[in-house]
């Protein structure tokens, strides 16, 4: 071991540094594993070089060279490693040699060895060939064909039909721990290197300890020397890549500080540095979040401490609460100097609260977005009318049935002085849902639609409605007053907190009314389009709408695909919307609607998933294999012992930016009623 000045000035090493050294190595035979040595008593200005690592006055730092790839690589592997084994403390750094690589095929040793790769390939037997009871015996050999067969393949298209370029490789790891605080990243370190080995078992890596002679390797290997050593550079292990696989080892994690500004989503567990995200504005393109974890994993503390952040910068925000009483005491606190500033919306059993589809929404000035609000009034009308005619059930109406609600649909239009000339929309802010019902009505008592040639079947298509709807719009009838209390959507526009309450907490798919749950959300689709289209284009500002309970939505057929609308729709509207559940496979089946949510989702939060298979079904189909592990350390996790990964979730930002994240407030405001549920601190 040698004392190295900065400067460049040697010291010899003392009796006591060489006796040291050979303790050290014994103690490494014994431990039959790298034994982390902290040296005391370094300068600011001294840096020691023992037998497998570097020592300063600041860190304690261990090398490691990649000696073998496995026939299949992860997504940014170098990610992986990193989110793998990073900690407080800990940093880890990549360094990659490449050297320009060509293929000689022509050459009489490429020759040779192609020879002898065919011969194999040809005398080894396929999977097919063999039964089950010789699997076992044969596998090593079946594996190595497939392997040879699957890489000339690859290598055939990349060099010839993709023309990509090859180099040789080597790639050095470096891990690096602070010195101090009580002997914590010592540890710290330990873990970290155990990881990295853990890792490289799994992932099928081989890896060579730096270990004798570390200053020779590094007099090397290091970018500010590279010097040529050639007992050392020979023992470089290296291989050849090509530039796509080359780009496929490059990481996006970011280790410490991830984005400068914007909301604080949480501290990085590995190092408590914060992790901010700043969130687009006046764009054409959505923002859309998926925020998951089981029950009492975080959920709700994660999505209110966010919520709290974008309110403190003053970004509004809308809430469609289904189980209802989440966001009451957030609501109550930002309204608490100004009630106007935050609106509860009850749309519980009972209330008679809706939006009008037939309101005409006021311009925006923008041609893209006003020459489409008369059709999407009448689209959400006809949408009214189909869920009372179907009973709330997932059937389209027929060509019939749709043809009387155009007709009657113009005929009110018409009959205000509302045209398809933008400046008699205002016009239509006197009709109501109930003049469509009174007009076929009266179509059915005139007898309009009466055509003994085709069998009556418009007129009887007049008469299922009106039969069909009758309780609605007849006094007296039992569901008479739903369409009572008509909301003005320009009322909502200043508040800077819009909780739509549903107050289904508790209830069963069975127990719920479908046909009232599906109305309450069409109305809230319909606002919460127009309050999209006032931030965007009127404020010009952001605008952020936070779905809570999505399996619920599932829960009533049809339900789903009302919010499947808001989430595509907002790519022109350029919402931020938050996804919110609980049940993460809900979000995973194969339906249309959740494949198309999912298909928009542009970032994740994904907290504590108990079920593996999920987590499996998770990374495979949104592309996310680097998060997989991670999620299983949050599975695993519990408030004792190590508990950084409790309650803490995998951030993914703009599917680029990667984080392991925790949310951390003083307990004297945790434990307020702003961020406890029911479930305390959830």
């Amino acid at each position: 071991m040698g004392l190295l000045k900065r400067s460049g000035r040697k010291n010899k090493a003392s009796l006591k540094d060489r006796l040291r050294m050979w303790d050290y190595t014994l103690a490494m035979l014994y431990q039959g594993s790298t034994v982390i040595d902290p040296r005391d008593n370094l300068g600011p200005g001294s840096i020691a070089i023992d037998f497998a690592s570097i020592h300063s006055s600041e860190y304690i730092t261990k090398y490691f060279l990649i000696t073998k790839y496995p026939d299949w690589l992860y997504p940014r592997l170098f990610d992986a490693i990193r989110m793998n084994c990073l900690d407080s403390g800990i940093k880890i750094n990549f360094y990659t040699y490449a050297y320009p690589h060509e293929i000689r095929w022509d050459s009489a040793d490429m020759k040779n060895r192609m020879a002898a790769l065919r011969r194999f390939s040809e005398s080894a037997e396929s999977l097919d060939d063999i039964s089950v009871f010789e699997y076992r015996g044969k596998k090593q050999s079946i594996l190595a064909k497939m392997r040879i067969l699957k890489s000339m393949e690859y290598l055939n298209k990349a060099d010839i039909d993709n023309r990509r370029s090859l180099w040789l490789t080597a790639v050095l790891v470096e891990i690096s721990g602070k010195r101090g605080n009580g002997g914590e990243y010592i540890h710290h370190l330990n873990e970290a290197v155990k990881n990295f080995k853990k890792y490289c078992a799994t992932a099928e890596l081989d890896y060579k300890e730096l270990k004798i002679n570390i200053k020779d390797w590094l007099s090397v290997l290091s970018p500010f020397s590279l010097k040529s050593i050639r007992e050392v550079t020979d023992k470089i292990p290296k291989k050849v890549l090509t530039d796509d696989i080359m780009a496929n080892l490059y990481n996006s994690y970011k280790q410490g500080k991830i984005g400068s500004s914007g909301c604080l989503i949480g501290l990085d567990v590995s190092n408590k540095l914060p992790v901010m995200v700043d969130f687009r504005q006046n764009t054409t393109n959505a923002e859309n979040w998926l925020v998951s974890a089981y029950t009492g994993g975080g959920k709700s503390l994660f999505t209110k401490h966010l919520l709290m952040w974008m309110l403190g910068v003053d970004i509004p925000v809308t809430v469609t609460d289904f189980e209802g009483d989440e966001y009451t005491n957030l609501a109550a606190y930002v309204g608490a100097n100004n009630p106007g500033d935050s609106i509860v919306i009850s749309m519980g059993k009972g209330s008679n609260t809706y939006c009008d589809p037939m309101i005409i929404p006021a311009l925006t000035g923008v041609d893209d977005i006003d020459d489409t609000l008369k059709s999407d009034a009448i689209t959400f009308t006809r949408k009214v009318f189909k869920i009372l005619i179907t009973s709330g059930e997932d059937v389209e109406l027929d060509k019939w049935q749709n043809s009387v609600l155009n007709d009657c649909i113009k005929r009110v239009y018409n009959d205000y002085g509302v045209t398809d000339d933008k400046k008699t929309w205002p016009r239509s802010e006197k009709c109501s849902i109930n003049d469509v019902y009174d007009a076929i009505e009266s179509a059915v008592r005139r007898k309009i639609y009466l055509d003994e040639t085709n069998d009556n079947i418009k007129h009887k298509a007049a008469i299922d409605i009106l039969e069909a709807c009758k309780s609605y719009f007849t006094p007296g009838e039992a569901d008479y007053g739903t369409f009572g209390n008509r909301i003005d959507a320009s009322s909502l526009f200043k508040a800077k907190l819009i909780i739509f309450s549903f107050g289904e907490k508790g209830k069963t798919a069975s127990e719920m009314d479908k046909v009232a749950v599906q109305l309450k959300q069409l109305s809230v689709a319909n606002l919460s389009n127009q309050i999209s289209n006032y931030h965007k284009y009127v404020r010009k500002g952001l605008n952020v709408k936070i779905w809570e309970e999505y399996q619920r939505w599932g829960e009533i057929p049809g339900s789903n695909e009302i919010l499947m609308n808001v989430i595509t729709g907002g790519r022109k509207r350029g919402d931020i919307n938050f996804v919110i559940t609980n049940n993460l496979s809900a979000l995973l089946s194969e339906d249309k609607v959740s494949e198309t949510i999912r298909n928009n989702i542009t970032s994740y939060a994904i907290g504590k998933q108990p079920d593996r298979d999920v987590i499996d079904k998770f990374v495979t189909k949104c592309r996310l294999e680097d998060l997989r592990l991670p999620l299983e350390k949050i599975a695993d996790a519990t408030d004792v012992g190590d508990s950084r990964y409790y309650k803490a979730f995998c951030v993914c930002m703009n599917n680029a930016e990667k984080a392991v994240v925790k949310v951390s407030l003083p307990d004297e405001l945790l434990h307020t009623s702003l961020f406890s549920t029911d479930r305390g601190t959830n």
